[in-house]
């Protein structure tokens, strides 16, 4: 249309267009934030407002690489891998504020939210990365961050429920290849739901939950 705004066409074209035709080429996509972690990808996922892009903003702050935003690709073989998405961050305004950024030097994106866009070229990883971990944020009336891993039906469950998009499959239909892959990467990729408070910042303990979580499966596995 005459006088579209490129930055709102960019958005939605690198965002639901892309996540659309991904789906439609059998590609996993989940809906989240994608980071580099000793060299291993870490996915952020969960709805919107759960603060997947604030969390991702803690762990790029000890020194992780980014790899993608608000949508990641999934690639399965005999490793599970993430795939990078473009060099640029959508931060909420607290989370921009947290990190430095001088707000009135940034390109808000999304009015409704107070979204802006944060170029990230000189700290992304441009290949895709073994998928290490898939972390879903969920908002809860406690008072106390809580984690889990999610196992069995439970896990595969929540995967389906972050697929990017996923709600056109209601109308395309799921075919048999693709929900194998969803198999591969839920057998494969551990799962950790992580419960935190509506109001203040808990990303610190979040990420401190996560690390130390992690760390305790692995050394179980030997």
């Amino acid at each position: 249309f005459e006088g579209a705004d490129l930055h709102s066409i960019k958005s939605f074209v690198l965002g639901a267009a892309l996540g659309v035709l991904l789906l439609q080429r059998e590609t996993l996509v989940l809906h989240g934030s994608g980071v580099v972690v000793d060299n291993q990808a870490w996915i952020i996922t969960g709805d919107s407002g759960a603060g997947k892009s604030t969390l991702t903003t803690r762990i790029l702050k000890d020194k992780a690489i980014f790899l993608a935003d608000d949508t990641v690709a999934i690639e399965t073989a005999e490793q599970i891998y993430a795939m990078p998405g473009y060099p640029q961050q959508k931060l909420c305004k607290d989370a921009a504020v947290e990190l430095g950024y001088d707000i009135n030097q940034l390109r808000k994106i999304n009015e409704e939210r107070e979204k802006y866009a944060v170029a990230l070229t000189d700290n992304f990883y441009n290949d895709k990365i073994e998928l290490g971990l898939v972390c879903e944020l969920i908002v809860y009336d406690g008072e106390e961050v809580q984690i889990e891993e999610m196992q069995g039906h439970e896990k595969l469950q929540a995967f389906l429920h972050n697929i990017y998009m996923g709600v056109t499959l209601k109308y395309s239909g799921m075919s048999p290849e693709f929900f194998t892959k969803c198999l591969q990467v839920v057998q494969k990729v551990p799962w950790y739901r992580i419960k935190r408070p509506k109001s203040g910042n808990t990303t610190t303990e979040q990420l401190k939950l996560l690390t130390q979580a992690l760390h305790t499966k692995l050394y179980k596995e030997g």
